[in-house]
């Protein structure tokens, strides 16, 4: 199992955050540890077991527009011929550096899972029996990509067809591959350029290292002739031709009708070492060939028709014949360039810089080309490349770094590189900024070690009010108010929750007793359509009486108290038609000039009908109100129904009560009843002479003539006698009598 120094995924899967990827076109997978699986690289569980057979499947399928390639070492055949190479179809993306599992590219860890494309076919570390060219490029277009692998181990040697380009050999006018994150890593050929030969081909190079490559003729790492070939933040070291061009010789071409000459920017080349001094010419040389003018023109749309350019580069030996004073000749410090087995041309070569390394921050920002692998997975490839070829953050600080290798920040000063805190999980970065959560300076308003921005991209918290605090951070603060302890600040609830415009959502209005909610529906009463509230306070008239707040003796829905103008004649409070009316006249009694015999306050109809008092003779007056002459407590009346009074004359009065004045002879029967006839004293039924003598006997007056005596004052059986019923005999008498005397 191989690793590499430093690296990492510059978005990692974290319990907070959830990837939001970009649609990206067919992938298939390729893990040599699936042997279980189908092997037709529709996931990792199925991947094909070797590249080759993934590149073989893509050759005719177009459809396929990446392969994701995980660690392992991937040799282009299973047998023993030096000249098969790998070769990627127009278009394809090829992209190393995974454990196998991840969904997305920025789930890589590539110091931990490194994929190496190798020459050594046959047998291990025999160099002599390698594959001529790991790779090969005709005719691939810019959208051809290789990223995040290393080439190592191609013999370009005496017998080759092509005895140049062990890594990689590119040809043709039309051929334009991007190498993006690439390593190549001892290589070697007996011809020109130990790891890359170009030969009118436009390839550009982005974050790539070239160390302990070798040539036996000329450029030990790349040799190039007619080619417009574009290095961005590379760093060449430690590589070594036997002829000219340690690190890289080329053929600059001169004329209005020449060919486009390389550019370098933002590179290193150190330790490089040809036939010569270990000076410029080690790193870079060059032939010139001056164009004529019948030559047709081949200008490449990267760079203008220009002689070899350098810019911001560390170039050992640098005299100024390169580009102007933004390159140094200064030592960029590099680490560790053979590696901890101090082996050249081994995976653990480490041109990383150091701490005190005068490239950090030295380059030009500017000249990073545009994210068009989409490293960081934001669909956006028109940025500038966000990492370098360990895919740490590219940019740190005011400046890029020269070379292939980020300098990395240790803001949490642990003594281990930002970045790899985070791929290491010792730090967090939920933001996706290469910052580590504890260094980046946001806020953390709920103290549970997460950035609060990061809570809210991993939809873990809210911040419904757009203030740029959580919600439960507002709540707690009491920035915001939570009446109904929902965990969301009421101001973002209010929207269809508060009908009466006072800031409070009615539930809450409502739990409070600001607002009435009698019929339990949740809507404050006051907001309901239709209702009504005749009180005016503030409560539904029907929730009113059906809370008891108000009564409604008539049982039409409409409180007493509205209904009492005009209708209240007593001023009780009552509306009339629920005062007693026991007369039904419509009128309250106590409003109604009403008969009242007993003079107990309620009339006789109401005595008779609610107050237990009889009219047994239905004359609508209470019983006790009717006359009882005797005073016997019985009304006389019943004396009479009940035969308890005699009433001789059928007067309806009991005869006891008509003896005043007419009861003469004291018998206690009226007279009338009696039989007596005016005049016959002597009482034999009949007025004659007969009756002169006893007349005259009774003759006792006058002694009641002013004022009738209250009793007879003549002797009993006179009272024929008394004609004008003064109770004495006398005079007046005696006139009426002669009257009728026979």
């Amino acid at each position: 199992m191989y690793r590499t120094v430093g690296g990492y995924c510059t978005f990692f899967v974290l319990t907070i955050l959830a990837c939001a990827l970009p649609v990206r076109g067919d992938v298939r997978y390729v893990d040599q540890s699936a042997t279980s699986g189908a092997n037709n690289g529709t996931s990792w569980a199925n991947a094909y077991l070797e590249l080759r057979d993934a590149l073989s499947a893509a050759s005719g399928a177009p459809t396929i527009t990446e392969l994701w390639v995980a660690e392992g070492v991937y040799k282009p055949t299973a047998g023993s011929d030096q000249e098969v190479s790998f070769v990627l179809r127009n278009g394809l993306k090829v992209r190393g550096g995974f454990a196998g599992g991840e969904t997305s590219i920025t789930q890589r860890s590539a110091a931990d899972h490194i994929t190496v494309l190798s020459g050594d076919i046959n047998t291990p570390g025999v160099a002599s029996d390698n594959s001529r060219h790991v790779l090969r490029f005709a005719n691939q277009g810019a959208t051809t990509i290789l990223e995040t692998c290393v080439i190592t181990g191609g013999r370009a040697l005496g017998g080759s067809a092509v005895p140049k380009g062990g890594g990689a050999l590119i040809t043709g006018s039309s051929t334009a591959p991007r190498f993006i994150n690439c390593r190549f890593v001892g290589n070697a050929s007996s011809g020109d350029g130990g790891a890359v030969n170009v030969e009118d081909a436009s390839p550009t190079f982005v974050n790539c290292t070239f160390v302990g490559n070798t040539s036996s003729s000329n450029g030990g790492a790349v040799y190039s002739v007619r080619g417009a070939v574009v290095y961005t933040n590379c760093t060449f070291a430690s590589n070594s031709a036997s002829g000219s061009g340690g690190a890289y010789y080329t053929v600059q071409y001169e004329g209005e009708n020449c060919f486009t000459n390389p550019v370098f920017n933002n590179c290193i080349f150190r330790n490089n070492s040809d036939s010569g001094p270990q000076d410029q010419s080690a790193q870079i040389d060059f032939d010139t060939f001056f164009c004529p003018p019948e030559r047709p023109a081949r200008v490449s749309a990267l760079v203008p028709t220009a002689p070899i350019a350098v810019n911001y580069s560390f170039l050992q030996g640098w005299n100024g014949v390169f580009g102007g004073a933004t390159n140094s000749s200064a030592d960029p410090l590099l680490a560790d360039i053979d590696g901890a087995d101090n082996t050249l041309g081994t995976v653990d070569d480490n041109v990383q810089l150091t701490s005190n390394s005068p490239a950090i921050d030295f380059a030009n920002t500017l000249a990073l080309p545009a994210d068009v692998a989409d490293l960081d997975a934001d669909a956006n490839t028109t940025e500038a490349i966000p990492f370098d070829v360990v895919l740490r953050r590219r940019v740190n600080n005011a400046s890029v770094d020269a070379g292939a290798f980020e300098f990395p920040d240790d803001c949490n000063n642990n003594s281990v590189p930002d970045t790899d805190d985070i791929s290491g999980g010792t730090s967090l970065d939920c933001n996706d900024n290469m910052v580590p959560d504890e260094c980046d300076g946001g806020d953390d308003c709920n103290a549970n070690a997460l950035l609060d921005e990061c809570e809210l991209l991993a939809g873990s918290a809210t911040d419904c009010n757009e203030n740029g605090t959580l919600d439960e951070c507002d709540i707690f603060d009491e920035v915001s108010e939570d009446c109904d302890g929902n965990g969301i600040p009421d101001e973002c609830e209010l929207a269809g929750n508060d009908c009466n415009a006072n800031n409070v959502l009615d539930a809450c209005d409502i739990a409070a007793g600001t607002s009435i909610d009698c019929d339990l529906n949740g809507t404050p009463d006051e907001c309901q359509p239709g209702g009504s509230d005749c009180n005016f306070n503030g409560i539904d008239d029907g929730c009113d009486v059906a809370g008891g707040t108000s009564e409604d003796c008539n049982e039409n829905n409409i409180p007493d108290e509205c209904e009492l103008a005009e209708n209240d004649c007593n001023a009780n409070g009552i509306p009339d038609e629920c005062d007693r009316d026991c007369d039904n006249s419509g009128t309250p009694d106590v409003c109604e000039d009403y008969a009242d015999c007993n003079n107990n306050g309620e009339s006789d109809a109401c005595d008779i009908q609610y107050g237990g008092r009889p009219d047994l003779n239905h004359n609508g007056v209470p019983d006790d109100c009717d006359p009882d002459c005797n005073n016997n407590g019985f009304p006389d009346f019943i004396d009479l129904a009940f035969h308890i009074s005699p009433d001789c004359n059928h007067s309806g009065v009991p005869d006891e009560c008509e003896l005043a004045g007419n009861d003469c002879n004291g018998n206690n029967i009226p007279d009338e009843c009696d039989g007596l006839v005016p005049g016959d004293v002597d009482g034999s039924g009949t007025f004659n002479t007969a009756d002169n003598a006893a007349w005259v006997a009774c003759l006792t007056g006058p002694q009641c003539d002013a004022v009738a005596c209250p009793t007879p004052v003549y002797a009993p059986g006179c009272c024929p006698a008394d004609f004008d019923g003064d109770n004495d005999v006398d005079l007046k008498d005696f006139a009426q009598y002669e009257q009728l005397a026979p």
